[in-house]
């Protein structure tokens, strides 16, 4: 599916099943990412049109990063050699396309693990973002009646900032989603302005 110019794009970042493909699918309103239990199941980059009430957005949903070895901070690899220790070419290939899809996007939404809190792989993706210095907001998924615990309290740790608690299975904290993209829509609707004008 081709991207709409007019529109933000935002892409979905994040470990293998922390639940992207379950907030694309609730943010799109269509089963174009496969949703199972086993890790890695996304293998494929997924486009699609995301809304939350008015706010419309293209979305990238990604297959995941999965660090093989963890041993050199990814931050501290050369471009050739970032995807160097990983598991095999299929870990290699979607760590690549993550690194894409947060260079194609506006704003990345990183998902974690409400439940689990972070791991190291995460502080590692951390180092990655930051060295990006690119727009980044984090989500903690599967945060049902808004779940605040130990887990929680340890994501601002990573250095972008409180969390916005979801669940995408059950569509809570949509609202609160909605609340931290608008300002992205307002700057990338600015900024197409802008474009325009120059053209004229």
């Amino acid at each position: 599916m081709s991207r709409v110019a007019s529109l933000l794009t935002v892409a979905l970042v994040g470990r293998p099943n922390v639940g992207k493909s379950t907030l694309f699918n609730r943010l799109a309103g269509r089963k174009a990412a496969i949703v199972h239990d086993l890790p890695g199941v996304t293998r494929d980059w997924k486009e699609g049109i995301g809304s939350i009430g008015a706010l419309r957005f293209n979305l990238i949903d990604t297959a995941g990063y999965e660090l093989g070895d963890e041993r050199i901070p990814i931050a501290q690899r050369g471009p050739q050699k970032q995807a160097q220790g990983l598991v095999d070419g299929v870990l290699a290939r979607t760590f690549s396309m993550t690194k894409q899809a947060v260079s194609h996007s506006d704003v990345a939404l990183w998902v974690v693990d409400g439940r689990q809190g972070i791991v190291p792989s995460d502080r590692e993706f951390a180092k990655f973002l930051h060295s990006l210095n690119h727009p980044t907001l984090i989500l903690a998924n599967k945060c049902e009646n808004g779940l605040d615990d130990e887990a929680v309290l340890q994501i601002p740790r990573l250095g972008f900032g409180n969390p916005v608690l979801v669940s995408a299975q059950h569509g809570e904290g949509m609202p609160d989603l909605f609340n931290v993209l608008q300002p992205f829509e307002n700057l990338f609707v600015d900024s197409t302005d802008n474009e325009g004008k120059d053209k004229n």
